[in-house]
C-alpha cells in the first residue's frame, strides 16, 4: 500500500517528489515488484502443475517443471537512485524456444503515476519473498486471474514487422510482404481480427509448425 505524504502546509504546496516518494515507500515498492514478477511468470508458463508463489533471484536459470521445458532467470538489483529493478526472463524450450521479457521499468511507472493522481491504494497485492522457495504443502490451489488478449496484445506491439522465418520459408512465402504477421524470437504471430477489424487474439506458429492460439479465443 502506498501513500502520499500526510496533510501539511508543505505538502499540499509542493508537488510530489519521484525520489521522497521512492524513498519512503521503497520496502513496499520492492515488494508489489515481485508480485508482479510472479504473476508474469505464472502468465507465460503453460503446464505448471502448482502455481509459483516466489522468485529465486540469484541469475542462473530454474526450471519450472519436471520435465525441464520451462525455465526463468531474475536478479533485483537498486540503482543510484534507490529505485529497484527486476531483471527477469521467462523462457520456454517448446515450440522451438520462446523468450519473454518481464518490463519492470512499466510497473514503476505504473506505481507513480498512480501516487501522483492521488490514488493511494494503486493495486492490492501480497508480500512476496525472493529467496525463499515454499514446499508444495504451502502452495496455493487456485492460479490468478490471467488476462490472456491483453498478454497477447502487449506481446503483437513487441514484435517486429520485418523479418525472417524458416516456417514461412518451408512454406515458400519467406520473400513475401504478408499483412497481419510479425515476427518474433523462432516464430511468427497472426493477428486474429473480426469482419469489423476489432483484435481477437493471435494465433502464434513456431518454427516446428506447432501453433497456438491466444487462450480463450473461439
Amino acid at each position: 500500500m502506498f501513500f502520499l505524504p500526510k496533510n501539511s502546509a508543505t505538502a499540499q504546496a509542493k508537488p510530489l517528489s519521484f525520489n521522497h516518494w521512492m524513498t519512503e515507500n521503497n520496502d513496499s515498492i520492492t515488494s508489489h515488484l515481485l508480485d508482479c514478477g510472479v504473476n508474469f511468470i505464472a502468465e507465460n508458463a503453460e503446464k505448471l502443475k502448482s502455481p509459483l508463489t516466489s522468485l529465486i533471484l540469484d541469475g542462473n536459470w530454474h526450471y519450472l517443471d519436471r520435465a525441464k521445458k520451462e525455465s526463468y532467470r531474475g536478479e533485483l538489483s537498486l540503482s543510484a537512485d534507490n529505485v529497484p529493478y527486476l531483471k527477469l526472463t521467462y523462457y520456454s524450450f517448446r515450440h522451438g524456444g520462446l523468450s519473454v521479457r518481464f518490463d519492470s521499468k512499466a510497473v514503476i511507472k505504473s506505481l507513480w503515476m498512480q501516487a501522483v493522481d492521488g490514488r493511494t491504494q494503486p493495486i492490492p497485492h501480497k508480500q512476496a519473498s525472493p529467496a525463499i522457495v515454499k514446499s508444495p504443502s504451502e502452495l496455493t490451489e487456485t492460479q490468478p486471474s490471467i488476462d490472456y488478449l491483453t498478454r497477447d496484445a502487449a506481446l503483437w506491439n513487441s514484435l517486429d514487422k520485418d523479418g525472417t522465418s524458416h516456417y514461412l520459408n518451408r512454406k515458400g512465402l519467406g520473400e513475401q510482404t504478408l499483412p497481419g504477421i510479425r515476427f518474433g524470437r523462432q516464430f511468427v504471430c497472426v493477428k486474429i481480427i473480426n469482419q469489423q477489424g476489432d483484435y481477437q487474439g493471435l494465433q502464434t506458429i513456431f518454427n516446428s509448425g506447432d501453433k497456438r492460439f491466444t487462450k480463450g479465443w473461439v
